[in-house]
Formats: structure tokens, sequence, C-alpha cells
């Protein structure tokens, strides 16, 4: 699901079918949701892991990460090492972003995808993420 865009059929509780067009692709989620769909759309968990994981690659510099995923209060704060500018992040999400991390879902079979037919609204795309029970799931088409 990372590389493409499946069409998903799941069976639901009362027999009948449901069906997605679902991706973790990134290059379709921009292609579909424009290139700002990360600081639109993704959740704060999920940019913050994605900075996180930027920072500790150490190809773009601090600002770029911020600027990127949409942490613009942040630019101009950020150290010279990968380590301090990791340091100064993790003091921000813990201080200052109101974030609390969700529980774990314990559910392993559970795939979360992101809909490529979600309704645009002024909150985000309702139905932008999905969990797919693989144990529902009666046909998958790659259709990209």
């Amino acid at each position: 699901m990372s590389n493409g865009l499946l069409k998903v059929v799941t069976t639901k509780k009362d027999g009948s079918f449901s069906t997605m067009y679902v991706t973790n692709d990134s290059n379709i989620l921009a292609r579909v949701y424009g290139e700002n769909y990360l600081i639109q759309f993704e959740s704060l968990g999920v940019r913050i892991r994605m900075v996180k994981e930027y920072i500790g690659q150490g190809e773009l510099t601090f600002d770029e990460v911020m600027t990127f995923l949409g942490f613009n209060e942040l630019v101009g704060k950020g150290a010279i090492t990968a380590k301090d500018n990791l340091e100064i992040f993790e003091n921000y999400v813990s201080n200052d972003s109101g974030y609390k991390p969700r529980k774990s879902n314990s559910n392993e079979n559970l795939v979360l995808a992101r809909r490529v037919f979600g309704v645009v609204g002024p909150s985000g795309v309702d139905g932008y993420y999905c969990n797919i029970d693989v144990t529902k799931i009666h046909e998958i088409v790659e259709v990209y």
C-alpha cells in the first residue's frame, strides 16, 4: 500500500460489500490532496514521527524539516547537531505542542490506510484515515 493505489473490497457484518480506494503512497496523496497534504491532513502524531525520522537522517536542515511539516514556530530555533535538534523538537512536543499520544491499537488484523476519495472540508478530509480489517478483505486490485 505504500507504493501504489489499491481498490480494497471488504465484507461488512451484514454480508454486503464496501469498496475503498486507498494508499499510503506520499506521491499519490500529494497529487490527490495537494503538495501541502502533510500539513493539512496528516495527524500531529504522524508529523511528529516524520520530523524525528528526517532529523535523524540529517539530510535536511532543521528549518527545512520544520517548514516542510508545518512546525513554522520552530523555524530559526535549531541547533548545529542532529542530536541537539532532536532534543529541541522533543522538548517542544512535550511542553508546547499539546500533543497527547493515543493508545496503540492492539488489533493485529487492522491496517491503517488513507482514502483517496475523502471529502475535503474545513476541518480536514472526512474519512481520510481508515482501518482495514485484513480478515474481512474480499478482493484487492492494484489500480495504479
